[in-house]
């Protein structure tokens, strides 16, 4: 059973981090002392990905902690944040703004798929089979989300469920990481933890 690992002294998000001094040039502000609002946000969504894609988490949070506040209606902001949370393992933070980026963007699957993946993390099923199939009403071929109600099914003990989900997948030339490729009666679970967190950001 997965246990969430959350740290003693994590930020929320009603008391979220600060930017680290000295980065006024990441955020857009210019250095003769006034703002360059026009240039504010996605300075900030730049840097959020590309901390996003080197990995560095605890600084993402807190820049897109800083991107919520400029921007708090912008749900790529809130999925930004969860990202950062989830691959911090600290997941009651991530699931907050991972529902606020759904609240914000319903019609996106991506944000959907997210909150399943945070709810599958910590075991919270029904949740995350929900967010999945809102995700697949979105898209019926959306492979990630199919993914994930494949791994709920397995958990569930529903093992030819999960295998017809994962038939349904390599159809569609996918492949989903702890589940069968369909051609097998059992699924089996890998049992060696993911690197890149709770299964999130994709």
């Amino acid at each position: 059973v997965a246990q969430p690992i959350v740290s003693a002294a994590r930020p929320s998000l009603r008391s979220t981090p600060q930017v680290p001094r000295g980065s006024d040039q990441a955020l857009g502000k210019s250095t003769s002392g006034g703002t360059n609002s026009g240039g504010q946000i996605p300075a900030l969504e730049n840097t959020v990905q590309q901390l996003k894609n080197d990995g560095k988490w605890n600084v993402l949070v807190l820049y897109a902690s800083e991107w919520t506040r400029k921007d708090p209606n912008n749900a790529t902001a809130w999925y930004e944040l969860s990202v950062g949370y989830a691959n911090l393992r600290q997941v009651e933070e991530a699931f907050d703004a991972a529902t606020k980026a759904v609240q914000l963007s319903p019609g996106n699957p991506r944000f959907w798929r997210n909150l399943g993946h945070i709810n599958l993390a910590v075991e919270r099923l029904p949740d995350a089979e929900i967010a999945f199939d809102k995700a697949l009403a979105l898209n019926a071929d959306d492979a990630d989300a199919l993914c994930g109600t494949a791994l709920i099914a397995q958990r569930q003990g529903r093992p030819k469920d999960a295998d017809a989900i994962a038939k349904r997948i390599k159809s569609l030339n996918e492949n989903c990481h702890g589940v069968s490729d369909g051609e097998t009666a059992v699924v089996v679970v890998d049992p060696a933890p993911r690197t890149h967190g709770l299964l999130v950001g994709r």
